[in-house]
């Protein structure tokens, strides 16, 4: 995997550790004898398929994650792919850490490789037939994993935004608070909404309409809640497991806390997308895939090849009618170019209504499809293919940030945007997503190389 040059921030790494809940999952048992603040494994933890036993992961090198390369780390995280190529079982909750950005999962690996080595070797998980069992983790993967991951919206506030992919990536809270289908995949239409407990004894509650439930306030109550618990009555908050989840969340930054807050009790939390189990089951597979990819074990990711360096992908890049207007075409080109990737494919377009209607089709009942489906169609767009090593994400850190005031320097949207808006560029935020917004706008033909 071809990574960009990148200097670390342990101290976002150690924020993302608590907000993560890392200690609590991965803390080593009493018997041990080895500090129990760091994250060395061992405990167990009870499920209903059986006793996991959550691993080593401080930086020692021979029982523990010290060895891991940065490629490694993130392959692990986002696609629950191990080292040693094998699936790891969805216990370690990589469906919601795929959300991270690549920079923080680096920065949360600069954390741990910054603690004290501990030598704590992995027990044997404790699940039946476990040998059996990991073989159909593979196609569990496409039936029960989200394709698309989490993207600021900017209908929302940053508090909002910021509480979105807290609670989704490195909060992971939909892991327990998200019932799941008979595929083990989370139900679309409950996100959040509460179900059995992970342990396989009770129910853990739903996080929606707090407000209404008359359970908070409003965003002050519950923060207090977070950071205070049972100090100041807040009773529910400290028992059970939500003790040390609300320990955790209580020790972040104010502003992280407050946009957990907000996320949660703002507005109606919608439902996750439930990426194909139907479809799968039926035989119906996505754009670009083949059925015996996916049952081929062990799997390996799309964008991944199987000596373990990044494969070459194609992502869908826009230059919005903001750019074109000001005739700088030229200069975003150049950019992307510069960052390796190559234009295998462009035309000079202007959409129709229906046309911008259909290509963002999925943000229809969002409150800004109307605003976006007109901005899109009051000028010429440079519709181009980009080909190169991790181009899907390549693309997305050469734009920046959606919002340009937040966007770093040297970024396509911070130097080039006008507004949050109109901010010049598009680029697939997947390389699923990538597969079908190329074949909406060109035919194979058109893609020359």
């Amino acid at each position: 995997m071809a990574l960009p040059a990148y200097t670390a921030d342990p101290e976002n790494g150690k924020r993302l550790f608590i907000a993560g809940g890392c200690l609590s999952c991965h803390a080593p048992p009493e018997s041990s004898g080895i500090d129990a603040t760091l994250p060395a494994g061992g405990a167990s933890l009870k499920s209903p398929v059986g006793t996991f036993y959550p691993p080593n992961i401080t930086p020692d090198r021979e029982t523990g994650i010290g060895a891991w390369s940065d490629a490694e780390f993130i392959r692990a995280m986002r696609e629950g792919i191990s080292p040693g190529r094998r699936h790891y079982f969805p216990a370690f909750p990589y469906t919601s850490y795929r959300h991270m950005t690549i920079a923080d999962l680096l920065d949360l690996k600069a954390y741990l490789f910054s603690i004290e080595p501990a030598r704590n070797p992995a027990k044997r998980q404790d699940i039946p037939l476990a040998r059996f069992a990991r073989a159909f983790v593979g196609p569990w993967k496409w039936i029960a994993m989200n394709t698309r991951v989490v993207a600021d919206d900017p209908a929302r506030s940053e508090a909002w935004n910021r509480g979105a992919y807290l609670v989704q990536g490195p909060g992971h809270c939909g892991e327990c608070h998200t019932p799941r289908n008979i595929f083990m995949a989370w139900r679309a239409d409950a996100f959040l909404a509460g179900g059995p407990h992970p342990e396989g004894k009770g129910k853990v509650p739903s996080l929606r309409g707090l407000i209404a439930r008359k359970r908070f306030k409003d965003v002050d109550d519950l923060v207090l809640a977070f950071q205070f618990g049972e100090v100041l009555g807040y009773e529910d908050m400290s028992s059970g497991g939500m003790g040390k989840v609300r320990g955790n969340i209580g020790t972040l930054p104010e502003d992280d806390v407050r946009a957990i807050a907000t996320f949660l009790l703002i507005s109606r939390i919608a439902g996750r997308r439930s990426p194909r189990p139907t479809a799968a089951l039926a035989g119906k597979w996505p754009r670009g895939y083949k059925p015996a990819r996916v049952f081929a074990l062990p799997y390996t990711p799309p964008s991944t090849a199987q000596d373990g360096s990044m494969a070459i992908e194609r992502t869908l890049s826009i230059i919005k009618p903001d750019a074109t207007r000001r005739n700088i075409t030229g200069k975003i080109v150049d950019r992307l170019e510069c960052a390796g990737l190559r234009v295998v494919a462009q035309r000079r377009v202007r959409w129709t209504k229906a046309q911008a209607e259909a290509f963002y089709a999925v943000h229809r009942e969002r409150p800004f499809f109307n605003d976006l489906v007109a901005f899109m169609t009051s000028g010429p767009i440079v519709l181009q293919v980009l080909e190169g090593e991790n181009a899907v994400a390549r693309n997305r850190e050469v734009m920046g940030a959606t919002d340009p005031k937040k966007a770093a320097p040297g970024t396509i949207r911070a130097d080039f945007a006008e507004s949050i808006e109109a901010n010049s560029v598009h680029g697939s935020d997947t390389v699923e997503n990538a597969v079908t917004e190329i074949a909406m706008c060109f035919s194979e033909s058109q893609i020359v190389g």
